[in-house]
């Protein structure tokens, strides 16, 4: 079962913020192994747990 560090949003802020300006208002995290990240819609982003927690990606 992946793991879910509290501080991965205020680690990625720099990233997070120009999504937001973007209209992403929602990041869906599924349990896919690896990379993976789509925007399902101008609103949602599904991302995996390791895209998540990866602050380089």
């Amino acid at each position: 079962m992946p793991q879910f560090p509290d501080d991965a949003e205020r680690r990625s802020l720099q990233n997070l913020i120009p999504a937001w300006k973007g209209g992403i208002d929602t990041v869906i995290v599924l349990p896919y192994r690896g990379y993976f990240a789509h925007r399902r819609s101008y609103k949602h982003l599904v991302v995996s747990a390791d895209t998540r927690n990866n602050e380089d990606d």
